[in-house]
């Protein structure tokens, strides 16, 4: 049980590193340790990534409310595209968008 508190550890665990506890705690619960250890290092690279992408998030936030102008890309993305870019699902990104959370530029060209 405390590897499982130590593995969820946390108020919204991603689907992804969610899946990878479950899996490890299952592994160790069948006392396949080396199974376990391998998963024990997928898990880490999750949570080790997820932070890198919250680090990186709190500085663009932190850039664009000191007023510094976000990077931005110099071609359109179709939503499939910036979605994989943002890892969310298209659908995601579209509920974003519809509740005013994000204003995506719309192409002039298109109807």
């Amino acid at each position: 049980m405390r590897l499982a508190r130590t593995a969820l550890n946390t108020a919204w665990p991603g689907k992804t590193i969610r899946k990878a506890a479950f899996e490890l705690i299952h592994q160790a619960a069948r006392r396949d340790l080396g199974g376990a250890l391998e998963n024990a290092y997928l898990y880490l690279v999750l949570v080790q990534s997820e932070r890198n992408q919250a680090e990186m998030a709190a500085e663009l936030v932190s850039r664009w409310a000191q007023g510094f102008p976000a990077d931005a890309t110099h071609h359109n993305l179709h939503i499939r595209e910036a979605a994989l870019h943002l890892h969310v699902t298209s659908d995601q990104l579209r509920n974003l968008e519809r509740n005013g959370l994000l204003d995506v530029p719309k192409d002039p060209h298109n109807n």
